[in-house]
């Protein structure tokens, strides 16, 4: 455990901007606020849907008309106790990082603060003053390009499940999963609908905001009709399955 630490304390020492996906709004940025919540959001996200992973694949098999049938409730306590532990893995991390940043924030600028300063007066596009703007305030990156999947998230909130009912919150996630999590009627199925298709949508949009062979506007043009289109697969979706919106 100690060689594992030290190996993980090793692997964040290095240079945290190697590549573009470490960087403020990248999938492996840890060196911001922003990002560490990212992370924190994504373990949650992983013990909910792990939690009804067997219960939700039960009911798309109807979209194909071959359910396959429903696992035993140790079965579905297996896998959920496994999202359970990575899960915890991603959130306990982003708490110490969080942490970490924290101490830093109150000793002076942070990493991705002393990057993000303004250049000197200039010509600069449109799309590279936004970048700047994304590395001095990183939630912008998961607001533009992400707000599919955070429509997602909130359907855990306001969602239905299978038989209508509102969808079980967050209280008690924190909670290993015992054996009366598993009822096929409280399935999230809305929810659950909402984060996939809403992640597959975050990913294709923050893969179109890194490239730069399109301009700012195609690349909103576009991040807006993948959302659309996301918004419309998540109906299309849970309609097939026989779940109430």
């Amino acid at each position: 455990m100690k060689r594992f630490l030290l190996w993980l304390k090793a692997s964040h020492a290095r240079p945290i901007f190697d590549t573009a996906e470490m960087e403020p709004g990248g999938f492996l940025d840890s060196d911001t606020l922003t990002g560490n919540l990212r992370s924190y959001v994504l373990g949650l996200f992983i013990i909910y849907s792990g939690r009804y992973f067997d219960l939700w694949q039960r009911f798309l098999g109807v979209v194909f008309r071959d359910p396959p049938p429903i696992p035993s409730p140790w079965r579905m306590q297996y896998h959920s106790r496994i999202a359970y532990s990575i899960g915890m893995i991603g959130v306990v991390s982003s708490i110490v990082l969080i942490a970490k940043y924290m101490r830093s924030k109150s000793k002076g600028l942070t990493m991705s603060e002393a990057r993000a300063a303004p250049p000197e007066a200039g010509s600069r596009s449109i799309e590279q003053r936004f970048r700047d703007l994304v590395a001095r305030f990183p939630v912008l990156h998961d607001l533009t390009w992400g707000w599919p999947f955070l429509l997602g998230v909130s359907l855990v909130f306001f969602g239905k499940t299978a038989d209508g009912s509102a969808v079980p919150g967050l209280s008690g996630i924190f909670v290993p999963p015992s054996l009366d999590f598993f009822v096929l009627g409280i399935t999230p199925v809305s929810a659950l609908n909402g984060m996939f298709v809403g992640s597959i949508a975050y990913a294709i949009n923050h893969a179109i905001s890194k490239t730069s062979r399109l301009h700012l506007a195609a690349k909103l043009m576009i991040s807006l009709a993948v959302g659309a289109l996301a918004i419309w697969a998540w109906y299309a979706l849970t309609v097939a399955m026989g779940a109430p919106i």
